[in-house]
């Protein structure tokens, strides 16, 4: 084993510094909902009492989230720390393009809608069913949903992935009736379409994985694209309250995959030629199951049927593979300052 050395180099004339990041590690109230406070810490507690320290808010507009309601987390705080400013994170942006309708003039959202319309086929959106505003805002998917309403688009189906974790831990009926209420509300005004939740399930149970837990990424497959669960049910409701009577305590979260049925068929499989949108926002838990979706060359689990499909992520989720190649939003862009730049400053 090689010893450690120590650092030469020196930082301002002031000697080293060291730069270390504690993900989820904040301040909070000193009682007994604090597993900080309650913890034995002999190091952080002596570096605190012998040396001088700063706090900083690390949610909300602080850095750059829409709200002061809006949690920060690792990856706000990991593209804020050393930037020296404030940058705009993607919910922001989002909710900005929408507002001023410009989210409504991007290629990649023009271009699903018009591949529906020319073959007359539906058009899915897939996303976790949530305000948290950490992966995802129901309000984004809201807006394409009547977005697709005004561009003439008749069956529209939403693949809802049920959170927990980031609200309140069974919170999904206040996600999902909102849009039970939007789809009453534009079938009132077009009677021919058909608007509705087609599958479902915990953000734990199927799609969201970032750990290589492939058999939770077919469990999404086989629900949202194939229609394909040992669950079935007429509408949301009655899957979220069925579980919740099984599994008294059930996490949102945690909730089995199902698909909503009419004549005991699945409403809306993914199919060839139709339109999909991943409205997830943040990356880590939406690569694996996009790479599902687009790989030509792919070892991890058997797709009996892979539908050629018009696919599009809210944001691109891994840049440096390109995964996807269509999404609507871009991220947010951290200028780096380069050395003779920073030794002027000090």
């Amino acid at each position: 084993m090689k010893s450690l050395k120590s650092l030469q180099q020196k930082f301002s004339g002031r000697g080293p510094l060291i730069h270390v990041v504690l993900d989820g590690w904040g301040v909070g109230a000193p009682d007994e909902t604090n597993a900080i406070h309650q913890a034995t810490l002999p190091i952080m507690d002596r570096l605190r009492q012998n040396f001088p320290y700063t706090e900083l808010w690390t949610h909300g507009k602080y850095v750059g989230l829409p709200s002061e309601n809006d949690l920060g987390g690792s990856e706000v705080g990991h593209m804020t720390m050393g930037a020296g400013i404030i940058k705009q994170q993607g919910p922001t942006l989002i909710r900005k393009l929408i507002q001023s309708g410009d989210f409504f003039k991007i290629p990649a959202l023009s271009k699903i809608i018009k591949n529906c319309l020319n073959h007359n086929t539906p058009l899915h959106l897939l996303g976790l069913l949530s305000d948290g505003n950490i992966h995802s805002h129901l309000d984004h998917m809201q807006a394409i949903v009547r977005y697709g309403f005004q561009a003439g688009i008749r069956r529209c189906y939403i693949h809802a992935l049920l959170d927990g974790r980031d609200v309140g831990v069974q919170s999904a009926l206040s996600y999902t009736e909102p849009f039970e209420k939007l789809f009453a509300e534009l079938k009132e005004q077009r009677a021919e379409i058909d608007y509705a939740f087609a599958s479902g399930g915990g953000r734990e149970a199927l799609t969201m994985d970032r750990d290589n837990n492939w058999e939770k990424v077919e469990a999404g497959w086989n629900i949202h694209v194939q229609g394909k669960s040992e669950n079935s049910f007429p509408c949301i409701k009655d899957a979220i309250e069925y579980f919740r009577i099984k599994s008294p305590g059930i996490i949102d979260q945690d909730i089995p995959g199902f698909v909503i049925v009419r004549n005991g068929k699945a409403i809306a499989p993914i199919e060839d030629n139709h339109g999909l949108i991943f409205t997830n926002f943040r990356g880590d838990r939406a690569i694996e199951f996009s790479r599902a979706i687009l790989a030509d060359d792919f070892p991890h689990f058997d797709r009996p049927v892979r539908p050629k499909v018009m696919f599009a992520g809210m944001t691109q989720y891994d840049q440096d593979n390109e995964i996807p190649p269509e999404y609507l939003v871009g991220t947010p862009k951290v200028e780096t300052l380069s050395v003779s730049v920073f030794w002027n400053l000090v």
